[in-house]
């Protein structure tokens, strides 16, 4: 039944990916790490700039919100994030300005 789930999400960010370019999908991947690093490493994502960078960086498509959305559903099946992942994603969330101070 996971692999099946799993597939499935595959599938569905496939197709939505092919209607993003490909500074969308990276920027939109970023944002998955970003959120989904938040609890297991501690930091805060301040949601009024979270808001701001994501409609400023021209992101506010529902291509991009499913995008996003399927890749936080999928990080589900990650394991704990390394030291490492939570530098790399704190780090990241600070220079664009959507980490809380």
């Amino acid at each position: 039944m996971r692999i099946v789930l799993v597939v499935g999400c595959i599938m569905a960010i496939t197709s939505v990916a092919s209607a993003m370019d490909l500074r969308q999908m990276q920027l939109a991947s970023g944002l998955v790490e970003i959120i989904t690093k938040s609890e297991p490493c501690g930091y805060e994502i301040d949601v009024a700039a979270l808001e701001a960078y994501y409609a400023g960086e021209g992101l506010a498509t529902p291509e991009v919100l499913s995008f996003i959305s399927d890749g936080v559903s999928l990080s589900g099946f990650d394991g704990e994030p390394s030291a490492a992942d939570c530098t790399l994603a704190r780090t990241t969330a600070r220079s664009i300005g959507v980490l809380t101070q």
